[in-house]
């Protein structure tokens, strides 16, 4: 199997600090009062986006001046599976065009959908099926990835291997094992390198991400090739490392991860 290099998603044009307008009523069903749609993108994985009509298509739109692009879209925090419902993200040329096939998700976790780059003043998220109840969307992303030009290293766990869940044994006076309950999901991908990258490459694109991650999440795929679905919504452990000079020429980055598991 070939490395393939990781992409990570944090630009996020749902983001106000981008310019565009929201709306959470492009479709005729709007948001519940108590669950608007910057429930969806202020990052937080423990508030959500939830339509009025669970039966209905429902969604949020974002509008902007001048034409933004995009080539991915990640949902973190929800319970499409549960409910029965897809989603895909659209894109005004006239008519509404879906970025790509939509997502009828097989679980709960993790969404992280990469396509064809586009560019549109308008673009919509679009919820649709005959949901058992109303959608909830904690984290809703799409922007340009960033492609980081290196392979994870050797000693990289995937995301759907690196639990690290917070373990309560109960035992009884006499040593016997009463079970085991789990008392805090989460993974913790520990502390990964990119090394040999050409210092014009970090300084246009690292920093961007260092000066999102300081306070904010990501979304980060570590092989989207072979494994796409082997995604993860994640978060640095703490001050994120200096880039350096590992060779004369090329420098080295990383990134100490932990997050959510679902």
């Amino acid at each position: 199997m070939p490395w393939i290099n990781p992409i990570i998603g944090f630009e996020n044009l749902l983001d106000p600090a981008n310019g565009g307008v929201l709306a959470d009523d492009p479709v005729g069903n709007p948001a519940l009062p108590a669950n608007p749609i910057l429930n969806a993108t202020d990052w937080l994985d423990f508030d959500f986006w939830k339509a009025t009509n669970p039966a209905a298509d429902a969604g949020f739109s974002v509008t902007f001046g001048a034409p933004w692009a995009a080539d991915y879209f990640a949902v973190a925090a929800h319970d499409l599976f549960t409910q029965g419902a897809s989603i895909v993200l659209q894109y005004w040329t006239g008519a509404w065009t879906n970025a790509f096939a939509p997502i009828v998700p097989t679980d709960n976790g993790v969404i992280f959908q990469t396509f064809s780059p586009q560019s549109s003043t308008i673009w919509r998220v679009l919820v649709s099926g005959a949901p058992t109840a109303a959608v909830s969307l904690g984290v809703v992303s799409f922007g340009n990835q960033l492609s980081i030009p290196a392979p994870v290293g050797i000693g990289f766990t995937p995301p759907n291997m690196a639990h690290a869940d917070k373990i309560l044994n109960n035992r009884a006076d006499g040593g016997a094992f009463l079970g085991r309950s789990v008392i805090g999901k989460g993974i913790d991908l520990g502390k990964v390198a990119f090394d040999l990258l050409d210092p014009a490459w970090v300084r246009a694109n690292w920093i961007p991400l260092m000066n999102h991650a300081i306070l904010k999440p990501f979304f980060i795929q570590w092989n989207n090739t072979a494994f796409p679905a082997e995604s993860a919504f994640v978060w640095t452990r703490g001050p994120i490392d200096k880039p350096q000079y590992s060779q004369p020429l090329l420098m080295r980055v990383a990134l100490d991860m932990v997050g959510r598991r679902d």
